[in-house]
């Protein structure tokens, strides 16, 4: 072969070699695992290889660009050591389970870091991201030589591929944060008369809670809702609610968009055996006449300039409770200066009471001039204080005319 045709191949393998190294190295970032601590689905997996194969050492491990991060191990410490002491550096360049049977015979490792520490047996199988490059190993390591059965080597892929399983969900549920939080509303552009803000941290990385508002004929229509249960599927129940909600307020007064909201959203309720509270309100900015919806949710207020307060509430049922369930509209007047403050009962978690919640909130609306920064001061108040629930308030507030 000619020098040159040679020499341009070489370069050719070594530019795909380093392209491909950079997507495996985006790939392990993009997990957003590195330096986080040990968590019970990892560890679980670590327990369960230690039992199976009796051997010292077990790790979930993470190679970056010049380092090892353990995520989870037994007789390894959990955190980064530089990836040129890391066995598992060969194993995510290989194309399955590398293993090295006595690392003490083998002329590869026999003067490797791990080596002169005592390890002597090494089992490594590669694991993969949802995207498909190697982004770590699931790893098993002794100081007695030995060799794995096939059965053996199957069995450690099998956990790998667990490990995979677990990553998998977290990017899943990474993606679906994210779509939950591009839903939450934007501050209208046209504020003028009235202003308004939310916020919501979720106890899981997704949860039930959400919160909403729009503009139906000149009145500006506030949701806040809560779906029985957490995570993933109390998310995907809140998805559909937003949606169907929105759709149907444009054409509905609000009692008549709250049940056929209810009605299409029952068959979903029914078959996850869960239910919904919600409080819907439409406000005329001009003159501040309130209607509002209460079902079964019971935590609303509007606050006065002086700190005086009274609790919005109505004795209708959360959906989901009964098919034919009907709600009635309530009315009151949000005056100038006035707050009217909505939270989910994620703030009970922190509190002794509705009462002791809202008395704290009104503590709050007096340092606060806007919503938003209202509304994200009462959902950090129950976050510092460790709710385990989903934690939402939406705060709505008529300017006083200067």
């Amino acid at each position: 072969m000619d020098k040159t045709v040679f020499e341009a191949q070489h370069l050719g393998s070594q530019i795909l070699e380093a392209e491909s190294e950079s997507e495996r190295i985006l790939a392990v970032r993009s997990l957003h695992l590195l330096d986080t601590p040990p968590e019970e689905r990892f560890d679980r997996i670590v327990r369960l290889a230690r039992d199976i194969f009796h051997v010292r050492y077990v790790a979930v491990n993470l190679l970056d660009e010049d380092r090892q991060f353990t995520k989870s191990a037994i007789g390894y410490q959990v955190g980064s050591v530089p990836r040129t002491t890391s066995l598992c550096a060969h194993t995510i360049d290989s194309p399955g389970l590398s293993e090295i049977s006595d690392t003490r015979l083998d002329p590869l490792f026999k003067n490797h870091p791990a080596t002169k520490l005592g390890v002597r047996f090494y089992a490594g199988a590669p694991v993969m991201a949802p995207t498909g490059q190697p982004v770590g190993t699931l790893c098993i390591a002794d100081t007695e030589p030995r060799r794995l059965t096939a059965s053996e080597e199957g069995t450690l892929q099998d956990l790998a591929a667990w490990v995979e399983r677990e990553i998998a969900t977290e990017d899943d549920l990474s993606h679906a944060a994210e779509v939950q939080r591009r839903l939450r509303p934007r501050r209208p552009d046209n504020l003028r008369d009235i202003d308004v803000g939310g916020a919501c941290v979720p106890s899981l990385q997704v949860g039930g809670d959400f919160y909403d508002w729009q503009w139906i004929d000149g009145r500006l229509q506030v949701v806040i809702a809560d779906v029985m249960g957490k995570g993933l599927s109390a998310a995907l129940i809140a998805a559909g609610l937003r949606a169907t909600m929105r759709g149907t307020s444009r054409y509905n007064d609000l009692s008549n968009s709250v049940a056929r909201t209810a009605r299409s959203i029952l068959e979903d309720l029914g078959d996850t055996e869960s239910f919904v509270t919600l409080f819907a309100s439409r406000i005329d900015p001009a003159t501040g006449d309130l209607e509002y919806i209460d079902a079964g949710h019971g935590l609303a207020a509007i606050v006065s300039p002086g700190g005086d307060w009274r609790q919005l509430s109505g004795s209708d049922l959360p959906m989901g409770i009964l098919p034919d369930q009907q709600w009635k509209c309530q009315h009151d007047r949000l005056a100038a200066d006035e707050t009217l403050i909505m939270v989910s009962d994620g703030v009970l978690d922190v509190f002794a009471n509705g009462k002791a919640a809202m008395e704290q909130a009104i503590i709050e609306v007096a340092k606060e001039d806007e919503c938003q920064k209202l509304a994200e001061a009462i959902v950090e108040l129950a976050k510092y204080r460790r709710s385990a629930d989903d934690v939402t308030a939406v705060t709505v507030r008529r300017p006083m005319v200067r």
